[in-house]
């Protein structure tokens, strides 16, 4: 069946998304907790599909700033990351993925400044039809000149392991669409995700950013955090996840985290 169509989890969230045959998947998330909106989603699956005794692993890149004509909100500058597997077929699909929300800002009520993790379960609506996925609509400028720059653009290394690298590009400022290399042990992968670019704008001590890729294994990498833009310190943490038989869905995802900084 794969990927494409409708999810909703436990929360009454839904997700609609579209797969391309490389892997790369694009599409819609609506939120039904805390603030309400619809909000652009990237990420990446095993192009493979699920089998009875291994699972599609995937990684998925949320930006909480609407699409639609809600007022803004403090959660708008945050980001999400998800990574785990789709399971099952017919009745029994579900994909189980681990969620990192994170927060830069506070936002009262809702959710104080930091990393809120937790455990999602989508199943397909009723009414999927799989059919005329929309796609999340492009941002103005469609992309950046030629001479622009953001303060990502360039190349990180990690403060342990300078052979490990992420590169930038920022494709635009609607959405602060990115697309990156992550390489280590001299592998690249390609990502996609989304930063808050308006917090330098802002003046915000943080900048959340969330990337999703998937690696020469078929496992696909999420990586979520924030940059300090005081400190020019950029903290992530890695959700590294692949397929796996039902009985070791336990083994799904590798946690790792990197403290980068940029080299040039």
């Amino acid at each position: 069946m794969g990927i494409d169509g409708t999810w909703q989890n436990e929360y009454g969230s839904v997700m609609t998304v579209s797969m391309s045959p490389d892997g790369r998947i694009r599409g819609r998330y609506s939120s039904t907790t805390g603030s309400t909106g619809t909000y652009p989603l990237l990420g990446w699956a095993d192009p493979r599909g699920a089998v009875p005794d291994r699972g599609q692993s995937l990684a998925l890149s949320i930006s909480w700033r609407s699409m639609g004509p809600e007022a803004p909100d403090p959660s708008w500058h945050w980001v999400s990351a998800l990574g785990g597997q789709r399971v099952g077929e017919a009745d029994s699909e579900r994909l189980i993925l681990l969620h990192d929300m994170v927060a830069t800002v506070e936002s009262p009520g809702q959710a104080r400044i930091g990393r809120h993790l937790d455990k999602l379960v989508f199943s397909r609506r009723a009414d999927d039809s799989r059919k005329n996925i929309p796609e999340f609509p492009a941002a103005q400028p469609a992309s950046m000149p030629a001479d622009s720059t953001s303060i990502l653009d360039g190349e990180w290394g990690d403060d342990f392991d300078p052979a490990k690298r992420l590169s930038f590009r920022l494709l635009d400022r609607g959405y602060g669409t990115l697309s990156a290399m992550f390489v280590i042990d001299g592998l690249g992968c390609e990502m996609m995700g989304f930063a808050d670019v308006v917090a330098e704008i802002e003046g915000l001590p943080l900048l959340a950013l969330s990337l999703s890729g998937l690696n020469v294994d078929a496992e696909a990498i999420s990586l979520s955090g924030s940059l300090d833009l005081s400190t020019m310190v950029m903290t992530l943490a890695s959700f590294c996840s692949s397929g796996t038989a039902p009985s070791l869905s336990y083994t799904q995802t590798r946690f790792d985290q990197y403290r980068l900084r940029k080299m040039r």
